[in-house]
């Protein structure tokens, strides 16, 4: 988002660091309660995971909408 101008410097307000998809999925505790209800459906936490599983990433993309976070 940085890249584009759409974020002043591409790091996560929480955890200051880069944010990825990655870090967005897998580490940033912000979105704990994402992770808990992907995590109810079976799958393990990892971004390769959820993109092979169909109804974690719909869960995922539903969070990110909901949310209004831009990533």
């Amino acid at each position: 988002m940085s890249r584009i101008g759409l974020h002043p410097d591409g790091l996560c307000d929480q955890c200051e660091i880069p944010e990825t998809v990655e870090h967005f999925i897998e580490v940033c505790p912000k979105f704990r309660r994402m992770k808990h209800a992907v995590e109810v459906l079976g799958t393990n936490f990892s971004t390769s995971e959820i993109l092979r599983n169909t109804a974690a990433a719909k869960h995922v993309e539903a969070y990110v909408r909901e949310s209004g976070i831009r990533i």
